[in-house]
């Protein structure tokens, strides 16, 4: 699958944190360059992965199914800057309980 244009994503590494900056929407499309990124820098060190959802509008179910693998993989898994949409997606599938949602 090709990843849309007009998305993009960026990884950092804070300690014992991953940093996922996102831009565009998660959809099946785009959920392929998420998970080779972040299963290219999960290790046993890492306990927690913040997504940053500033610039996102539109999540459908491969990114929230996604999340609930990350979720199984590392102690916190935290969405931040997320719009309206996002965290209506997120409460709908019970996903919140699961994440913090900041």
């Amino acid at each position: 699958m090709q990843t849309p244009d007009n998305f993009s994503s960026q990884v950092i590494r804070l300690d014992s944190e991953l940093l996922v900056s996102l831009h565009g929407d998660l959809d099946m499309y785009s959920i392929s360059e998420i998970q080779t990124q972040i299963w290219g820098w999960l290790e046993p060190e890492i306990t927690k992965v913040t997504f940053d959802c500033d610039w996102v509008q539109y999540v459908d179910s491969a990114f929230l199914q996604f999340l609930s693998r990350i979720a199984s993989q590392v102690e916190t898994v935290q969405i931040i800057n997320a719009s309206r949409t996002v965290r209506k997606s997120l409460e709908m599938t019970g996903l919140d309980r699961l994440l913090k949602l900041d």
